[in-house]
């Protein structure tokens, strides 16, 4: 069987087909998802957006899951992929340092 599908997260092409004898007893997932790491990475996400979980819970769940290719994901997903994975604590901005050719500049 040829590639028949291409997977909603990562856009790798893969073979299912439901119907078929070698592929009946697979997980309906398979429709739409290459892999589990993707089917859960599109869960996690969702819920996030769906507001179902914090960030803090979306991040601690995807750390869980290989995020290595994320520049060939489904832009929408890369994006709050992006956005739950970037930690932000005000606390430790860095300040900028003045040195002294930029005070006499200033």
């Amino acid at each position: 069987m040829a590639n028949n599908r291409k997977c909603a997260i990562c856009g790798k092409m893969y073979s299912y087909c439901p119907g078929c004898g070698e592929d009946k007893d697979k997980p309906a997932w398979m429709t739409t998802f290459d892999s589990n790491n993707c089917r859960m990475i599109y869960k996690i996400t969702s819920n996030y957006i769906g507001k179902a979980i914090t960030i803090d819970q979306a991040r601690e769940q995807l750390k869980e899951y290989d995020l290595t290719r994320t520049d060939k994901y489904n832009e929408v997903i890369a994006e709050r992929i992006d956005e739950i994975m970037k930690i932000e604590n005000p606390k430790f901005t860095k300040k900028k340092k003045k040195t002294a050719y930029s005070e006499q500049t200033e």
